[in-house]
């Protein structure tokens, strides 16, 4: 809805990886052949990482979610930019760096963890790494549409995951905006879901 306001390619690159951090919070209890499923690590990364990337289950994108990522690819006029499968691969490329993936191993190595706790680790180290490259550039209008946008990443499929929940909460937090934002987001976010899945619905009849 309000992408069009942010300006530099870096800050439009930012709301997309943004963007999938919160599609891919909540792993997919029944992915068909249209989910977008990666590995966190590649082939150097050490094993006692590969571990604890696996302990926190399969990351992905659902169809849902993918179709909320591309309007803000549209939105952005990125789509020129990256064709579908770009789109993929940036997403196994750029979602978690080393560094994040160190520091979430860093917390996770002396303790006896959950997957939940797993993966709300990784969330906050791989989204405040990626704030942390780019926040130099941003105002705090930028910082608000993004936390928006990606709120309606959330409510793609009309569910507010406790893991879509943190992955937003870190965004703000990285941010330095005040959690009470997505409070007054949700709602907007809530109904903007449902309209456009209802206007698509009839769409496609």
């Amino acid at each position: 809805m309000y992408l069009n306001r942010l300006e530099s390619k870096e800050t439009k690159e930012l709301a997309i990886l943004l963007a999938y951090f919160v599609a891919a919070a909540t792993q997919e209890e029944e992915a068909d052949e249209s989910y977008h499923d990666f590995d966190l690590y590649g082939s150097n990364m050490r094993e006692e990482i590969k571990e604890i990337c696996e302990k926190s289950g399969q990351w992905g994108v659902s169809s849902h979610e993918q179709s909320v990522i591309d309007q803000i690819y549209n939105e952005m006029n990125m789509d020129t930019v990256y064709t579908t499968s770009q789109r993929h691969d940036y997403l196994v490329r750029n979602l978690f760096t080393e560094k994040a993936l160190t520091k979430a191993w860093a917390l996770l190595s002396e303790e006896d963890f959950t997957e939940e706790q797993a993966r709300k680790t990784l969330l906050k180290c791989g989204i405040k790494e990626a704030i942390k490259e780019k926040e130099s550039d941003l105002s705090v209008i930028d910082k608000k549409i993004i936390l928006f946008e990606t709120m309606a990443v959330a409510y793609a499929d009309s569910e507010f995951t406790t893991l879509e929940q943190h992955a937003v909460n870190c965004i703000a937090d990285s941010f330095d905006l005040e959690r009470e934002l997505i409070d007054d987001f949700i709602g907007i976010a809530d109904n903007f879901a449902k309209v456009y899945a209802d206007g698509l619905s009839i769409i496609e009849e």
